[in-house]
């Protein structure tokens, strides 16, 4: 909890005086807090009275961006034609088998069992967990794909997990009509499905950061990726053959363009215009 630095109490009562801006700048200089004084973050440092003392300044997160031009360029005109639930599309470099539509319906049944054209189809598509909001602007995001045997959607997924093939591709793409984001893996392992690598965090902060540190210390592969509680994360997803598990693929956002929250202005448009119509009506009466 976030403590607040408690207001010095004065030892005199104050005498009513009519002068009251000058008043208020003596009082100012006679009675500030003991604690005042100028603060120097470069040199960590605080000057009172004409002293020197340490002050200890937090140091800023280590973090990474590591830019690269963007594997494929995608037609979004053509995509919304093809199926508006179409939100972004996902390139894994170290299985480039594993190309495709990212598809959304806010919930996640539809795309178990329907293809990227609303067709009825087993293998269903790669989609987003519809907890999740569609512009990957939550501090985690889960992809879902089935791991079908012939290798197709997430069924070359587990051969990522490779200390070897990390090493080398470390990095998968999810691109989207608003921009391109590269995201480094950092944790990869089998786990419970009811493990709470499935929970969605609605803000930054801490316990996310904590949350994202704990799975890259159970990764099978191991890195240094640094984490931060501004992380943009994504997580894919998929069944293994224990019904009991799942195999999951975490990496974070690295990318200088990072997700950015898209605000649905139509209810609050809606509203203005109402509210423009009955100002108009009355004037009118």
């Amino acid at each position: 909890m976030k403590r607040m630095i408690p207001e010095p109490a004065l030892s005199v009562r104050l005498p009513v005086l009519r002068c009251g801006c000058l008043l208020a700048v003596l009082l100012l200089v006679v009675f500030r807090p003991a604690y005042a004084g100028v603060i120097d973050y470069a040199n960590g440092i605080v000057i009172r009275h004409g002293a020197a003392e340490p002050f200890p300044v937090p140091l800023p997160e280590r973090d990474i961006i590591e830019d690269a031009k963007p594997p494929l360029v995608i037609d979004w005109e053509e995509m919304e034609a093809v199926n508006p639930d179409i939100i972004g599309y996902l390139y894994v470099d170290g299985m480039p088998v594993i190309s495709y539509p990212i598809l959304y319906s806010g919930e996640n049944d539809f795309y178990l069992h329907h293809n990227m054209y609303g067709e009825e189809e087993f293998r269903g598509s790669i989609f987003l967990e519809g907890f999740n909001r569609p512009d990957f602007a939550d501090p985690n995001c889960l992809l879902y794909g089935h791991n079908m045997a012939d290798g197709s959607m997430f069924g070359s997924l587990k051969y990522l997990n490779s200390q070897a093939l990390y090493e080398e591709h470390p990095y998968f793409w999810i691109l989207t009509p608003a921009g391109n984001y590269r995201y480094k893996i950092f944790a990869m392992f089998n786990t419970d499905v009811h493990s709470d690598v499935f929970l969605v965090y609605p803000r930054h902060g801490q316990r996310f950061k904590a949350w994202e540190e704990q799975w890259q210390q159970k990764s099978d592969v191991k890195n240094d990726v640094p984490l931060t509680k501004l992380d943009y994360t994504v997580c894919m997803t998929t069944c293994t053959s224990d019904p009991s598990m799942r195999f999951a693929v975490f990496g974070k956002c690295v990318s200088s363009q990072k997700p950015v929250r898209q605000r649905n202005t139509a209810r609050f448009t809606e509203i203005l215009t109402k509210l423009k119509e009955n100002e108009s009506e009355a004037s009118s009466s």
